[in-house]
């Protein structure tokens, strides 16, 4: 994901109830990303993120979208001030 999150995207809530549980459908998680549907049926393919399917419609679990963007961040390296160390 780049940047912070826009607006938008803060208020994106799961809109389908399945077992009493809520899900994202392929557009809000694309929204969530910042990617096209279409990327995200290829990560989805390519078992980046966990999914359900009702026919042929895949449903994402707000704990399995949420685990995805953990694994797409990169730790922070120590860059040092070569004049400070001086």
């Amino acid at each position: 994901m780049r940047g912070s999150m826009n607006e938008a995207q803060a208020t994106i809530k799961p809109n389908r109830l399945i077992n009493n549980r809520p899900y994202y459908d392929i557009g809000q998680v694309a929204a969530l990303i910042g990617r096209t549907t279409r990327t995200v049926q290829r990560i989805a393919k390519r078992n980046g993120i966990e999914y359900i399917r009702l026919g042929r419609a895949p449903y994402f679990a707000p704990k399995d979208v949420d685990e995805f963007i953990e694994k797409l961040k990169v730790k922070a390296k120590k860059f040092l001030n070569k004049e400070a160390t001086r």
